[in-house]
This record gives C-alpha cells, sequence and structure tokens, in this order.
C-alpha cells in the first residue's frame, strides 16, 4: 500500500518522513488540497533509478547488446589474452 502524507508533513515531520523512505525503501506520495503532487524518493533510490535511465538511454542509443553476445565476447577475449 503506499504510503500518502500531507505536503503539511514536510516542514512539520521531515525527519520522520526522511526515516520512512530510507526504512521501506519505498517513495512517498505528497498531497497539496487532497491531491497527488509529489512524490519523494530515498536517495538510493534516486542513484538506482538515475542508474537505469542510464541503460535505458543506451539501449535507446544503440549502445548495448543482448547479455548472452557480451558474455560470448567476454570470453572470446579471455581465451584470447585480450583482457
Amino acid at each position: 500500500m503506499p504510503i500518502i502524507r500531507p505536503s503539511t508533513d514536510l516542514g512539520t515531520n521531515y525527519a520522520e518522513i526522511s526515516a520512512m523512505l530510507h526504512q521501506t525503501g519505498e517513495p512517498i506520495f505528497i498531497t497539496k488540497d487532497g491531491q497527488v503532487d509529489a512524490v519523494l524518493m530515498s536517495i538510493e533510490a534516486w542513484e538506482l533509478y538515475d542508474e537505469l535511465q542510464k541503460g535505458l538511454l543506451d539501449i535507446q542509443a544503440g549502445r548495448a547488446m543482448p547479455a548472452r553476445e557480451a558474455l560470448d565476447a567476454i570470453r572470446r577475449d579471455l581465451h584470447s589474452g585480450d583482457l
């Protein structure tokens, strides 16, 4: 179940919200006037998201290959002494 907190809690209960972010690893949805307005995540979650985003951009730009091909290339390089 998602964690939902009002925007007023950011100022009054930030330490609690921050602890929840790190303990649960889940994002927290922040509401304003009863509507979801923003989503908070821990720095660890952000860093993972950022790495995934970079990977997706690499795939879209053609800078990736299937895992089997990559492993085969590594094995070939190991056996040929290129590594």
